[in-house]
């Protein structure tokens, strides 16, 4: 399983640094096909099965993502409220359709599309690159360095009725390696010593708390991963866990940081 994990780490890796370096559209490409992938497999851990609602998610992913490249996290948001509005009226037009479907539906708009969008606003700006190389090296250090700590160190148990294996062993040294790293780095990354310490924190936390909401809605569905689709990994959703949930921090954060205003 970890040479699994490691092989596929070093394939994945430089595609994902090189597309995200290419520019905006390529990087715009990847994020649409990785949150169709992720939408994929959430839709059948959630049991949705009914075609129309399948293509109507999958087309409101692609719908929602375009107008936040071109319009910006304002106008994007009015559209997520109108197909909101529009998605409980097909609901009563629809009655009695199972509403857990519908939940899931919209579960998925916001839990992939609108949080993989934030990695979208983070590479938008001139210089985009560094922003979401800076949340990518935390998040895969924070995801290597507590599975490591966890599993030469790890004794207490973190949540068992969520994740048997996370210990906080491993949450404390996915925090620790993530800080350091990023303390370090900062410079090369354009930020003080100080800012990239409380990234490191601050993403680091985000990513495990992610990595723990995904766990539980596995335990739900009661399944073991998400997928197959990465050898050593499970799912897409498997791999992008933490990221969901660091990318809005990153976002926020990074945005203070740097004073790249908003595009509300």
């Amino acid at each position: 399983m970890l040479r699994q994990k490691l092989v596929s780490s070093l394939v994945l890796i430089p595609i994902v640094l090189a597309v995200t370096y290419a520019g905006v559209l390529p990087f715009f490409f990847l994020v649409v096909l990785v949150a169709a992938l992720a939408l994929r497999e959430l839709y059948r851990l959630g049991g949705l099965r009914a075609r129309p609602l399948l293509i109507l998610g999958h087309l409101a992913n692609i719908v929602l993502l375009l107008v936040l490249l071109n319009f910006g996290l304002g106008t994007f948001f009015q559209l997520f409220i109108a197909f909101f509005l529009l998605l409980n009226v097909f609901w009563v037009l629809s009655f009695p359709l199972d509403f857990r479907s519908l939940t899931i539906l919209l579960w998925g708009k916001v839990y992939i599309t609108t949080l993989l969008g934030f990695l979208l606003l983070l590479r938008l700006p001139p210089g985009g690159f560094l922003p979401v190389l800076t949340l990518l090296i935390a998040v895969w250090v924070s995801d290597a360095g507590a599975f490591l700590t966890g599993r030469y160190w790890g004794r207490r148990r973190l949540l068992v009725t969520v994740s048997p294996k996370k210990t906080w062993a491993g949450a404390f040294g996915g925090l620790f390696f993530t800080a350091l790293l990023l303390f370090l780095l900062a410079p090369q990354l354009g930020f003080t010593r100080s800012s990239g310490l409380m990234l490191g924190v601050l993403l680091s936390l985000a990513g495990q708390c992610g990595d723990l909401a995904e766990s539980a809605l596995k335990r739900w569905a009661q399944i073991k991963d998400s997928g197959t689709m990465l050898p050593g990994h499970g799912g897409i959703l498997d791999r992008l866990d933490s990221l969901l949930f660091a990318a809005p921090v990153a976002y926020l954060l990074l945005s203070f940081l740097t004073g790249v205003k908003s595009p509300w």
